[in-house]
């Protein structure tokens, strides 16, 4: 056979950026690139500039079940932050993969920051996934020593005007008139004992959603979990409640906030 010269193996380096390596021993130099579908890790994909002996190579390989060219596949780039950020090209053969992203920019990742409740100081790059409703915001700082470093900080379930941002679109300042869900959930999660769910469902509340059938929809959640994720912060509200008659009044005065409502049985 013309191809049992070669050999297969997985890439240990992201020199090559791809999933696997065929090497042709003959020569001992020509490497050709191959990749795994990212929405079917049975098909491969070759990269265009292998000859049709690597092609027959691999269709005989066991453990994948098709091959196709790099030509005839599906592509984009992803973004991953890992411990660092990392971006390919992938392969796929029909749904993107959900780490396909958009650039953001500069001034409206900033502007979603702020929206948020968040320092867009030391930003350096902004990013949306659009299957996850999810952007990503890298920061560069230093420290007193004059060390370099970057951090990361994801904001989840962007709402229209952050949606908007994101495609470059300033909303308007009679469209803009207040915190959104996502907003209000993250400051209720990030300040309370309440769950991210539950904080979400409060948010709606605050904001005039009422329907569990509506949360849902805001929420991309099931009606049933969002059912059950009610009845739980009723059992909630029926303990603080309870602490509110039974705890709260025993609660030192210099230890107790001026504003704590304190029932008056």
């Amino acid at each position: 056979m013309l191809w049992s010269n070669f050999d297969l193996e997985f890439a240990s380096s992201d020199e090559y950026s791809c999933d696997l390596l065929v090497t042709d021993e003959r020569e001992g130099v020509d490497l050709y690139r191959v990749w795994e579908a990212s929405d079917d890790d049975s098909v491969l994909v070759v990269e265009d500039a292998a000859p049709e002996a690597v092609f027959d190579y691999l269709a005989e390989k066991d453990g994948w079940e098709d091959v196709m060219w790099a030509a005839e596949a599906n592509r984009t780039r992803v973004k991953e932050v890992v411990r660092e950020v990392r971006e390919d090209t992938v392969y796929y053969l029909d749904e993107p993969p959900e780490l396909v992203y958009e650039e953001i920019g500069r001034l409206e990742a900033m502007e979603i920051l702020e929206r948020r409740g968040l320092e867009p100081e030391g930003l350096d790059d902004a990013w949306y996934y659009p299957r996850r409703n999810r952007a990503e915001f890298l920061f560069t700082s230093s420290d007193a020593a004059g060390e370099v470093y970057t951090t990361s900080k994801a904001v989840r379930n962007l709402d229209n005007i952050e949606q908007g941002l994101v495609e470059g679109e300033w909303p308007d300042d009679e469209e803009d008139d207040g915190p959104s869900v996502a907003v209000l959930q993250q400051q209720i999660y990030e300040s309370s004992d309440f769950g991210e769910l539950k904080a979400g469902v409060l948010a709606c509340w605050k904001t005039g959603i009422t329907e569990n059938v509506r949360i849902a929809e805001v929420l991309d959640a099931e009606v049933d979990t969002i059912s059950t994720t009610v009845w739980q912060i009723n059992e909630k509200m029926e303990q603080r409640r309870w602490e509110q008659e039974h705890v709260y009044p025993y609660v030192i005065d210099e230890k107790r906030p001026d504003d704590l409502l304190i029932f008056d049985g």
